[in-house]
């Protein structure tokens, strides 16, 4: 996460973002690393293409900035950037994208009661879905139209998992993960709030 926002950076309240801006950290055997830019369960991201500015192009860079604090106008974007290659790391296609795949778990959990991956910021090789071949189906479905949450919103409510009742008619109800029912969920504090306000009000005040 510090190794994403090391280039961000305030310039006279505009935000800008740096072309380099690395970091580095001491293993256990106190060896300085430079801190590689990587999803959880994937390889680092390759860097070869980023610009590494000597020590002219650093002044030359400093001085452009400041000129533009000055004249109060925002910076332009750097020629290469190394959020932009782990934006476009996550929105890739393979294996449904890690943004679409994100995206689908939260929304999935917002209707269902639980997400195919709990914690839902938790999406690694060690914490694997319940139900792996449906959140990939659904993330690239979600990537085919356009990561519109409203389309997905509208196939979770038409579809059979959303419209099941939350009973269960045998002694021994099925692991809230299987989602063979549907997950009672408790008010949350504004809806619980709400609804004794409303009760404590006079109706003829409404």
């Amino acid at each position: 996460m510090k190794s994403f926002f090391s280039t961000t950076f305030d310039n006279g309240g505009f935000v800008a973002e740096r072309s380099e801006g690395e970091v580095t950290y001491k293993n256990t055997r106190g060896e300085t690393l430079e801190a590689s830019l990587q999803f959880f369960d994937r390889p680092p991201i390759e860097e070869t293409l980023l610009v590494r500015l000597d020590d002219e192009g650093r002044k030359k860079e400093k001085e452009r900035l400041e000129q533009l604090k000055k004249e109060k106008k925002p910076a332009s974007l750097p020629s290469s950037s190394r959020r932009k290659l782990l934006v476009q790391e996550g929105l890739a296609n393979a294996q449904g994208g890690y943004f679409a795949r994100s995206a689908v778990n939260r929304i999935w959990k917002q209707f269902m009661g639980r997400g195919l991956v709990e914690p839902v910021d938790q999406m690694h090789g060690a914490n694997p879905p319940t139900h792996p071949e449906l959140l990939l189906w659904l993330s690239q479905w979600f990537q085919h139209h356009g990561h519109d949450p409203r389309q997905l919103i509208a196939a979770l409510v038409r579809s059979q998992t959303y419209q099941r009742s939350s009973q269960w008619l045998t002694d021994s109800a099925p692991p809230n993960e299987s989602f063979a029912r549907f997950i009672v969920r408790p008010l949350t504090p504004r809806q619980y709030a709400s609804a004794l306000h409303l009760a404590s009000s006079d109706p003829h005040d409404w």
